[in-house]
């Protein structure tokens, strides 16, 4: 990722929103490498660019969506708590590496936790220290005087963050994410290249209108809708009514959608096998290059570390590259499954602790594929269940 200044132009005196650039797409969110803002002699810098093509042409595992907070004594010290926001769980930086190196996992998006709110100096200094394995996203500021709108500035400006979330309940009572200094905030992270994340804890039915109205408003700006937007599988008609407008979101070019804290959404344990069927509706309605994985916890929640999709090999369709065809994103999801688990069983050295935690993630995947793929043959030719059945070993055996 390539670090580029901006220069800001002045809010417009009296209004908080200002005017507004649409016309700009923003680049997509993750990236992991900065090129050095200093001159090297020429035999090193054709070492390091080598050494930098041979890191890129590795696939990386990446989690979209992880908290770290201050151990008990760096909250003592430096990074105290909000009141009543106290962790009960371990949520360090070097407890977050040790897990990280011993799942595997490259990188990571850092979400500014609830437990500091707004004081985002943890977590500046870990991207800091960190700059090739972490970025940021920061928590928006509601205020109702508009000084989130500079907050937000400063944050990816100078401290470098990479997305906003907005969280709905912290907006001051009686106000929506679309009242000013909303569209503020959400128009100047489009101008500033970064997207803004969702958190529709208590449901997307509270959210869907203000949602489509800012996305239609705004539509150089890219959002991320947390954890499955909080659709757990319906069981009834407004379940049914909230998933339904998840999947008609995916009109909007500019929506992603975070396979994160299935814990959350999902009504069983580990594996969370029902959330197959949701997975495969996600998949197919948004294309598998619009959906991204996340643990959405703690470092101590290891089980949730994704077995993150790279992105698609050429030769793999996608909505993108023609014609809708309704089993063109199960058939891409399949395919860039195995081409993840080739690549991640080439990386190994030595078997993970974590390698049965993985294989259950890829039955669950593969489930989700397969049940779509599957579903496009006439009911007639549909394959019966023990050739499904040995299918699945097949995949699981790459």
């Amino acid at each position: 990722m390539v670090v580029r200044l901006l220069i800001l132009k002045p809010l417009i005196s009296g209004s908080i929103l200002g005017q507004c650039c649409h016309a700009r797409q923003p680049p997509l969110p993750l990236a992991f490498s900065r090129k050095p803002q200093f001159k090297l002699s020429a035999a090193k810098m054709a070492s390091t660019e080598a050494e930098t093509n041979r890191n890129s042409s590795k696939a990386k595992t990446i989690d979209s969506h992880l908290h770290i907070w201050a151990s008990p004594q760096e909250a003592a010290d430096m990074y105290p708590f909000f009141p009543g926001q106290e962790p009960t769980l371990p949520g360090h930086l070097d407890f977050l590496l040790q897990c990280m190196e011993e799942a595997s996992v490259d990188g990571a998006l850092i979400v500014q936790p609830i437990n500091h709110k707004f004081d985002h100096s943890l977590v500046t200094s870990v991207l800091k220290k960190h700059p090739t394995k972490f970025v940021g996203c920061c928590l928006a500021n509601p205020a109702e005087d508009g000084t989130g709108v500079k907050q937000l500035e400063d944050l990816i400006l100078k401290d470098g963050y990479r997305a906003v979330r907005f969280n709905p309940y912290l907006w001051p009572s009686g106000q929506q994410m679309t009242n000013e200094v909303g569209k503020a905030m959400f128009c100047r992270a489009g101008e500033l290249g970064v997207p803004v994340g969702f958190m529709c804890m208590k449901g997307l039915n509270l959210h869907i209108k203000e949602i489509k109205e800012l996305c239609t408003e705004f539509p150089s700006t890219v959002v991320l809708l947390d954890h499955l937007a909080f659709c757990k599988p319906p069981t009834n008609d407004e379940e049914k009514l909230a998933f339904s407008d998840l999947l008609k979101l995916s009109r909007f070019s500019q929506v992603y959608v975070k396979i994160s804290a299935l814990f959350r959404v999902s009504r069983m344990p580990f594996p969370y096998q029902d959330l197959v069927p949701i997975l495969s509706e996600v998949v197919s309605s948004f294309g598998a290059n619009r959906v991204m994985w996340g643990r959405s916890a703690g470092s101590i929640c290891l089980p949730f570390f994704p077995f993150f999709l790279p992105p698609l090999p050429p030769w793999v369709p996608s909505e993108d590259s023609g014609p809708a065809v309704p089993w063109t994103s199960a058939v891409a999801f399949f395919f860039a499954l195995l081409f993840n688990m080739s690549i991640n069983d080439a990386s190994e050295t030595s078997p993970s602790p974590y390698d049965e935690v993985r294989r259950k993630r890829i039955s669950f995947l593969a489930d989700a594929a397969m049940s779509k793929w599957l579903a496009t043959f006439p009911s007639k030719s549909r394959f019966p269940p023990v050739i499904i059945t040995i299918l699945k070993a097949l995949l699981l055996s790459v």
